[in-house]
Order: structure tokens, then sequence, then C-alpha cells
């Protein structure tokens, strides 16, 4: 009988921290009120470099070229290495 409304609190807490950060955390880079300027231009360089700096090219993307741009990402890989040792322990 406990166990039932301890899942409800950690239900209801979990639900108010994502209804909280859909408000606190940021959209998109560019409406971000807490960083400066020059954060900014970094951020959207570094975006670019990775591949992400162009939105329509992202829309006009295949879901198979999205694929093939997954595996062949290397922090995709090193990820998937860390969350398989992970789930090992």
């Amino acid at each position: 009988m406990i166990c039932r409304w301890l899942f409800y609190i950690e239900g209801g807490i979990t639900i108010s921290v994502a209804v909280c950060a859909m408000f606190i955390l940021p959209g998109f880079r560019q409406n971000t009120r807490w960083f400066t300027p020059e954060e900014r231009a970094i951020i959207i360089s570094r975006l670019a470099e990775d591949g992400y700096g162009k939105a329509d090219e992202l829309e006009k993307q295949t879901t198979m070229e999205g694929l093939r741009d997954a595996v062949s990402d290397w922090k995709m890989w090193w990820f998937s290495v860390a969350a398989m040792f992970q789930a090992v322990e």
C-alpha cells in the first residue's frame, strides 16, 4: 500500500520537473537569455562544424540520410559503448 503512494509521489515530482523544464530550457540557441552574444556565436559555429548549421538542409534530409549520419558519427558509437558498459554493471 505504501509503495503505491511512493510511486505517485515520485511520478508527481517527475511530471512537475518536466513541466518546469519546458519553460526553463531554451528551444533554440538564438532565443537563450543567459548566453552572451559571444557564447551564442561560439555555439552556432560549433553546431555548423558538426553539420547542424542549416535548418533547411535538416528538413530536406531523408530518414535514410539521417540514419547514415547517425551511424557514421563517432560520438554516437562512444556513447553507445559507454551506455552498454553502464548497463552491464
